[in-house]
């Protein structure tokens, strides 16, 4: 009978030990589908957020002007974590899509593109 209930206790060791190591490792995983993007949130480890600013650039904290693209993607959670994923928007050769930007620069009067933004993550 002490045998019998020092392998169960050990089996029940193992399934919870397991279970933790598993949520943890999904927790530095993101799976992002085939029409999805996913935004992602730097909570720690950064300098802080320029003033007047909305998404974080270079290594700041805060919501990143870089995002996941379809993919399975390697975070350093807690530092980063998921924010959310959303899916892509399509827009029809029949219909106009007006995209306004929260953030930045405005353009310059005549320019009707902006140009690149060099973002280290």
């Amino acid at each position: 009978m002490d045998f019998l209930t020092s392998n169960i206790s050990g089996l029940l060791v193992f399934v919870v030990v397991s279970t933790l190591l598993i949520s943890l490792v999904f927790k530095f995983l993101v799976n992002v589908g085939s029409n999805e993007i996913a935004i992602v949130e730097r909570q720690f480890v950064g300098k802080e957020l320029e003033k007047g600013r909305v998404f974080a650039l270079n290594n700041e904290v805060g919501l990143k002007a870089s995002y996941l693209a379809p993919g399975l993607h390697f975070i350093l959670w807690p530092v980063t974590k998921l924010v959310d994923k959303y899916q892509f928007l399509s827009i029809k050769s029949d219909e106009l899509g007006i995209v306004e930007a929260t953030d930045g620069e405005s353009l310059p009067p005549g320019r009707i593109f902006a140009g690149a933004v060099k973002i280290y993550v």
